[in-house]
């Protein structure tokens, strides 16, 4: 009887959290630039090879986000 009322909730809980995917998108103004940016290498082993990101800015929006590339 408890797997059963677990594998219901879980599976109410997976479709619950399916629909956070159909958000609206903000469209960029013309103004916006998309840009790659790259930082130079480091001693740390996670930084032996720079480190890369991309960057969103639209000042119409006020939107000016960077995204972790890797």
């Amino acid at each position: 009887m408890k797997n059963v009322i677990f594998t219901k909730t879980l599976f109410s809980l997976l479709l619950l959290l399916s629909f956070v995917g159909f958000s609206q998108n903000l469209p960029l103004s013309k103004d916006a630039k998309v840009s790659v940016l790259t930082c130079g290498l480091g001693n740390e082993s996670y930084s032996f090879f720079g480190h890369t990101a991309i960057r969103v800015a639209d000042p119409a929006n006020n939107i000016d986000v960077v995204y972790n590339y890797g």
